[in-house]
């Protein structure tokens, strides 16, 4: 069952409406309430936040982003954090977009670690084939320690 390895799972939500952040946080959290969400109106925010990250297991598991945002693109928030923030670099990626546009789904998947392309809103049978695509070892080892620590 994957609700073992959700414990403590972070997820990055990067949407420039308030009101999608809202629905996905609530379904999210519906979901499993021990998900550790954290979310931004603006990319550049997230940019920022995760160039502040100095340690490999404090960045998030998985990042949900919206391609249609005015300030920057879920494409050049893609591009800047792939040129700016190597190590970054692999964290899973979900397109989390209203475009139902093919070619915005092929471009978003020709990115290395985009591993889907969802249309909002996010949907929870969608969100557990989502987690099977996530190499979870990481998010695995993180419950095998904090379970050692208690």
């Amino acid at each position: 069952m994957l609700l073992r390895y959700l414990i403590n799972m972070k997820i990055m939500l990067i949407d420039d409406d308030e009101i999608c952040i809202f629905i996905t946080k609530t379904i999210l959290k519906g979901y499993d309430s021990g998900l550790n969400i954290i979310s931004f109106l603006s990319p550049y925010e997230a940019l920022a936040n995760l160039k502040t990250r100095t340690d490999l297991d404090s960045l998030p598991d998985l990042i949900l982003l919206d391609l249609n945002m005015p300030s920057l693109s879920g494409f050049e928030f893609l591009d800047q954090l792939y040129a700016n923030i190597v190590f970054c670099s692999n964290i899973p990626v979900c397109i989390l977009s209203s475009s139902d546009l093919e070619h915005d789904k092929i471009k978003a998947l020709s990115y290395h670690s985009v591993i889907d392309y969802m249309q909002k809103p996010l949907l929870l049978d969608r969100f557990i084939k989502l987690l099977k695509k996530i190499d979870l070892d990481k998010i695995q080892k993180n419950t095998e320690t904090n379970f050692n620590e208690q």
